[in-house]
């Protein structure tokens, strides 16, 4: 017997098509949802589309090194380092190594203390939307953040941030190196302070590109020992 092989019609390709394409897409949309460090220290790999639970206290700083894209939608929790008086090389809550990148929103990190950067020390790509950096210190820069890499932050807020140590380079709410760049776009910027003389608010160093008054960029109430509350660049 002769068996001919058959085809199928232009309609049922069409609906296998639609069904890949939906498995497709479900894939790219899912999130790895996390209830606790451990866990959430687990789902970093490349690609990783993670979602908080709850409000997690980390024990270390959270590292994102390897070459990779980490997302995390923090779900309107919190990313707390509960710390008091710095640990050193560790005190931050997060670390972006060069290389890396980390798109993180909707969320709170706080309670961090590190010598360079508070909450967020980044080498890499850090892309923040609807997220607030709040009430972390650093002994040396950038309270909120020290920024080496490319910083892009949409809506949320950077407040109550120091850099604490007399004679520390500043950057209450950011330090920006030379080299770096930061965009902010409906930011508010308040109740940062640096203990000594430069920049309550940002300090922004060298070839960095700052576009904040162009950006709708709100500053109020920083707090410096001397000069450049606000912002000195």
């Amino acid at each position: 017997m002769i068996m001919r092989q058959t085809h199928p019609s232009p309609i049922a390709r069409a609906a296998m098509m639609l069904i890949l394409s939906v498995f497709s897409l479900a894939g790219a949309w899912a999130q790895t949802i996390v209830m606790n460090e451990n866990e959430l220290r687990s789902a970093l790999t490349d690609g990783a589309n993670i979602k908080l639970a709850t409000d997690i206290k980390l024990s270390t700083t959270l590292i994102i090194d390897g070459n990779i894209t980490v997302t995390i939608d923090m779900g309107g929790f919190e990313l707390n380092r509960g710390l008091t008086q710095r640990v050193m090389n560790v005190g931050q809550a997060i670390g972006v190594r060069t290389g890396s990148t980390l798109v993180l929103s909707n969320g709170t990190v706080t309670g961090a203390w590190g010598g360079d950067g508070g909450a967020i020390i980044n080498h890499g790509n850090v892309q923040l939307t609807n997220v607030n950096i709040a009430n972390n210190n650093a002994d040396d820069r950038g309270g909120g953040i020290a920024n080496h890499g490319t910083l892009t932050m949409t809506g949320g807020s950077i407040s109550g941030n120091a850099t604490d140590k007399n004679g520390s380079n500043g950057g209450g709410a950011i330090y920006n190196y030379n080299g770096a760049t930061m965009t902010f776009s409906d930011v508010a910027i308040s109740a940062n302070s640096s203990a000594y003389n430069r920049g309550g608010g940002i300090l922004n160093i060298g070839t960095a590109h700052f576009a904040a008054y162009e950006k709708n960029v709100h500053f109020s109430e920083q707090q410096s020992s001397a000069i450049s509350m606000g912002i000195i660049a």
